[in-house]
């Protein structure tokens, strides 16, 4: 399925401008399977809109696992020390580092798990979670969920006295600055 649908939809990719990427072990793919793809991504590699990323027999902890080897593979050959590691340098490490981290995440089945997916790109995602199916799901759930998403505080690790101290240290610099 995948493989005809590519072969057939690679022309409107092109002619849209739209990039064509994987994420995951697609040396998983049956070959001819992975031919498309590979073709798919080759001959969309110099569009330059809207990006298409498929997560084929992808797992979050195996792609630290591969970001983890890389940097022990590049600790060892000496293009790197051991204190060159923090979040951004394994972040580029990581296989999917073209993407953005997630600001939300949406489980539909009443599923509250991750299962796996972007473990190291959702630490400061917002999960919302649903009853309804995927193929139940509508434009008034999605509507649901932007709205619960935009009445979140986003506060990424710290808590509200902090941003609220942030803020107000931030204002509070604007000000001697234009004094």
């Amino acid at each position: 399925l995948l493989r005809r649908r590519l072969h057939r939809e690679r022309s409107n990719l092109i002619e849209n401008n739209i990039r064509f990427r994987c994420i995951g072990d697609i040396d998983l793919l049956p070959k001819a399977t992975r031919k498309e793809v590979d073709k798919t991504i080759e001959e969309t590699a110099n569009c330059t809109g809207m990006q298409l990323t498929f997560a084929l027999s992808y797992g979050g902890q195996q792609e630290i696992v591969l970001a983890a080897k890389k940097f022990a593979e590049q600790v060892k050959s000496g293009a790197l020390k051991i204190e060159d590691l923090n979040e951004e340098s394994f972040r580029s490490l990581l296989p999917s580092n073209f993407i953005p981290d997630p600001d939300l995440i949406l489980r539909t089945s009443g599923e509250s798990r991750i299962s796996n997916f972007f473990l190291w790109q959702a630490a400061y995602a917002e999960i919302l979670v649903t009853p309804k199916m995927w193929p139940d799901f509508q434009i008034e759930d999605l509507q649901w969920a932007l709205q619960k998403f935009y009445q979140t505080e986003r506060r990424f690790g710290r808590i509200s006295e902090q941003l609220n101290r942030s803020v107000a240290e931030s204002s509070l610099a604007k000000m001697k600055s234009l004094l």
